[in-house]
């Protein structure tokens, strides 16, 4: 019997300002099939398959970097325009610990290795930000950032008063 030994040195920390105002999180299960077999002329060889499905929930978070946001209010015109930057994926988080796996085949002639694995990662990252933009993850996050835009200014500009007007950047 043998016993796993595994040791951890962090060789580089580092700390940011970060300027990002995430308005919207979307949540997500993602199935993925890794596959790979030995081939001859083209053709897949029985029995040399190897192959693991497995899924990941996680959550993506969609903003934008509120330090390119631009506010300028007009005294005379009472209005105030807010110049909004592009709405972005601000980060995709993959929860590890719900790592489910449904099908693990190993096979000597065709064993899929870390590469391999990391490669459906990131390739399950770009389905996930794909997916997002189309349920609507964007429009979701620009509304609630101009609400969350508004709520911020309306001690310094009454909304009684100022007509709040955003522009896309």
């Amino acid at each position: 019997m043998t016993t796993l030994q595994v040791n951890h040195r962090i060789t580089k920390f580092g700390l940011n300002n970060v300027g990002e105002l995430v308005t919207q999180t979307g949540y997500f299960t993602v199935v993925s099939v890794t596959d790979d077999s030995a081939r001859l002329w083209g053709w897949s060889i029985p029995l040399t398959d190897s192959k693991y499905v497995f899924s990941y929930d996680g959550i993506v978070r969609a903003g934008l970097n509120f330090e390119k946001l631009k506010v300028f209010g007009k005294e005379l015109l009472k209005e105030v325009k807010i110049y909004l930057p592009k709405i972005e994926i601000l980060g995709i988080e993959i929860l590890e610990d719900s790592l489910e796996i449904y099908d693990e085949r190993h096979n000597i002639f065709t064993p899929l290795g870390l590469e391999d694995i990391q490669a459906a990662r990131l390739s399950m990252i770009d389905k996930i930000e794909e997916t997002a933009k189309k349920r609507g993850l964007f429009e979701q996050a620009k509304e609630n950032a101009e609400t969350l835009i508004t709520g911020l200014l309306e001690q310094t500009y009454n909304p009684q008063v100022y007509k709040y007007i955003f522009v896309a950047q």
